[in-house]
């Protein structure tokens, strides 16, 4: 639609131009049509009728000598044209102004869909292959994405694929080498049109997840600290193409050589963009001031779906004992370490720092996105899920609902400055009716310990008192509470 007005406007500008340019006839005077000069005394035009227009027409005969001005022959065909014209500022001005508004507007318009417009959509394929070798990554990544759109759609010729996929395996076994998610889709899109090798499709899936752990050092003496499993960065897709998953299982732990029990689970990694942890809980004890290092064996397959998975990465843990399918690969292993260290007796790893001048830019960070009260045969839970939004300082808070002067613990929840995080959490059964409560954010220490760098918290309380609490009854009919 804007193309038809910019034309329509346009139109209407030239029109206007051409007719300001031409002007008015003004006199009857012959006029050289190649300089314009006016011919009267010179030209004798051969008067035989005026055609009922009340003006002589105009003929070149023997008589009319060449024009003084150009020295054109004004015996020629057309060469003489009657009457001057006087242009017409007014339209002229009119039409360039036209003009100059089409022309800002659509060349701004023009600009911007140039700019826009996915150029990579429209080139060779052979072209897009040569862009893949670019040394600006955005030339680069913007080529493979188009690359995997086409392979996508059966429209890659199965050599080209088949030797791009074979650059990415060799990217990604180069850890010096820039990797794109756009490889990845590639090498997702083989596996999913199940024309990869078992062996290439290990090989690649071995090399996706930069499997490491993590702890929180330094932690304090005499309690028990988490281990947290990261799966980044990753040498993987977009997961817009992903056709399996990496099923992790630990198997057994040591701490100095020593032996460490552990609950028996397992996590389903999905590999793509962003950063994905798996905690196991509070299994580390922190008897031993000093250098501590942790070793984590865990057990790896591939688990191969019927469907393409979700967008992004993730990560689902299972509580129990892994279930093998006819899907799954054979297992590899990996060994995984870290080292912290554990504080002397007394000393403290958390700081807790008094900024009234923070609390209300504390409070506006966070949204409660859900509070429910779910009623059950043994009483209420409450549950709560919260964002925190760009704190102004580190934060940790422990959750608690308050009736009264009855506190109910129902989780934690941490936040840092220029960042956003999300949390959930829930209460046990409690023989209060908790549908008048208010929800209580109280900075607290083991809270920030639950997190893996968190050290200097913001000291405070923060209440909300309007709580809008849903209500689940998951009760019997007619059945209350003990």
């Amino acid at each position: 639609m804007i193309w038809i007005v910019i034309s329509l406007v346009t139109g209407l500008g030239l029109l206007a131009t051409w007719l300001g340019l031409r002007g008015r006839r003004v006199n009857d005077h012959p006029i050289c049509r190649k300089c314009k000069f006016d011919l009267v005394g010179v030209y004798v035009p051969n008067n035989t009728t005026d055609g009922g227009t009340g003006v002589s027409p105009v003929k070149a005969n023997e008589d009319s000598p060449r024009c003084p001005e150009c020295g054109r022959d004004l015996s020629a065909k057309r060469a003489v044209r009657i009457g001057a014209r006087r242009k017409r500022p007014f339209v002229l001005t009119f039409g360039a102004l036209l003009l100059l508004i089409t022309i800002a507007i659509g060349g701004a318009w023009g600009w911007g869909r140039a700019n826009t417009f996915n150029w990579n959509s429209i080139k060779p394929t052979w072209w897009l292959v040569i862009d893949t070798g670019s040394a600006d990554a955005a030339i680069a990544g913007a080529a493979l994405d188009e690359l995997a759109i086409r392979a996508a759609n059966s429209e890659l010729p199965r050599g080209t694929h088949d030797r791009l996929v074979q650059r990415a395996l060799a990217i990604q076994t180069d850890p010096i080498a820039v990797w794109h998610t756009g490889w990845g889709d590639l090498v997702d899109i083989a596996i999913g049109q199940a024309w990869l090798s078992e062996e290439l499709t290990l090989q690649y899936v071995k090399g996706t997840p930069a499997l490491t752990v993590h702890v929180r050092t330094p932690v304090m003496h005499g309690d028990s600290t988490p281990m947290n499993i990261q799966f980044s960065p990753n040498r993987a897709g977009s997961g817009n193409y992903r056709m399996y998953e990496i099923i992790v299982e630990p198997k057994s732990a040591r701490l100095n050589g020593e032996d460490l029990d552990l609950d028996v689970n397992y996590a389903s990694y999905m590999p793509g963009p962003g950063r994905s942890g798996w905690g196991l809980g509070n299994v580390l004890p922190t008897d031993s001031p000093g250098e501590n290092q942790v070793e984590l064996d865990v057990q790896m397959r591939l688990r191969l779906r019927s469907a393409l998975t979700g967008r992004g990465s993730g990560i689902a843990v299972g509580p129990d004992p892994l279930v093998l399918t006819e899907k799954d690969s054979e297992p590899w292993a990996r060994t995984l370490s870290a080292t912290f260290v554990v504080l002397q007796p007394g000393e403290s790893d958390v700081t807790m720092t008094p900024a009234p001048q923070h609390a209300a830019a504390i409070r506006d960070s966070i949204r409660i996105t859900r509070a429910a009260i779910m009623r059950g045969e043994h009483g209420d839970a409450a549950s709560v899920s919260v964002m925190l939004n760009q704190p102004p300082v580190d934060v940790a808070f422990e959750i608690i609902a308050l009736v009264g002067d009855t506190e109910i613990p129902i989780g934690v929840c941490q936040g840092r400055p220029n960042a956003g995080m999300g949390m959930g959490a829930q209460s046990s059964n409690v023989k209060l009716d908790l549908s008048n409560a208010v929800l209580l954010f109280r900075a607290s220490e083991d809270a920030a310990r639950q997190s893996l760098s968190i050290r200097d918290i913001w000291d405070g309380e923060i209440v909300f008192d309007e709580i809008e609490w849903s209500i689940e009854d998951t009760r019997a009919d007619g059945q209350e509470p003990p």
